[in-house]
């Protein structure tokens, strides 16, 4: 997959269409952090993220193991599938390239994923991330981290592909760019606490309790809003770092 020079020009165009709604922030807003302002601190953690990693050599790294290595967990006839759209992505970029000249394609509302824009369909990307959690399991943690920023690369509006790609550098002790990670999927599900948790955990890793602290008061402010059981299992979460 080659990217440059579109792809940073893409996710700044496109960063505002896959953070949480001001409805959503409303939630975190504060007199000195209105709704708006925490959605565009969202918006500038997730062209952070692009900025701390290096996506285009993420992007070659997935792809090549994905093809070397997924076809021992997936059905052949499934992988033939997967290999072909990946091997015919190229063709499909330059053909998005080329339709960004087409009225019809510039005053178009829809949001552009670049999953679409590599001719990727939703089955593959579930198989993929299926791959990458079996990676997970065997803590196979240098190669499942290509495979989720593959993921969150080109469908970046679904959270559970930042909160993998998160866990992967956090096991890999690089939580600055696990917690731009983790930050990028609050902001897409907003009421999520998962991503909050990894990030305490990264905060306490690099000795920053006062931020832990928050984290851990923002997991039990959500915590409360939702029904008995949920409840308890998040609080029950938060307890165990003994922080507040």
């Amino acid at each position: 997959m080659v990217l440059d020079p579109y792809f940073q020009q893409i996710v700044e165009e496109k960063a505002d269409e896959i953070v949480a709604s001001d409805h959503e922030c409303e939630f975190y807003a504060t007199p000195l952090k209105s709704e708006k302002m925490l959605k565009k601190a969202y918006r500038e953690d997730l062209v952070k993220f692009f900025k701390l990693s290096d996506v285009q050599q993420s992007l070659e790294n997935a792809e090549k193991i994905i093809l070397t290595q997924m076809s021992n967990f997936i059905p052949p006839e499934k992988f033939e599938k997967i290999k072909h759209e990946i091997n015919q992505s190229g063709e499909h970029f330059v053909q998005f390239i080329n339709s960004l000249s087409h009225e019809k394609v510039k005053n178009s509302e829809n949001p552009i994923l670049l999953q679409q824009v590599f001719g990727l369909c939703n089955d593959t990307l579930l198989q993929i991330y299926s791959f990458a959690a079996d990676l997970v399991k065997r803590e196979c943690f240098n190669e499942a981290i290509y495979i989720f920023a593959f993921l969150a690369t080109l469908a970046p509006h679904v959270s559970s592909y930042w909160i993998g790609q998160g866990a992967c550098l956090q096991a890999l002790d690089r939580h600055e760019e696990a917690l731009a990670a983790f930050s990028v999927a609050r902001a897409i599900k907003a009421d999520n606490p998962a991503p909050i948790i990894y990030s305490i955990e990264s905060y306490l890793a690099i000795n920053d309790k006062e931020n832990a602290v928050n984290e851990a008061q923002l997991v039990k402010k959500i915590a409360w809003t939702f029904e008995t059981e949920e409840k308890n299992y998040w609080l029950k979460k938060i307890n165990q770092f003994q922080l507040i």
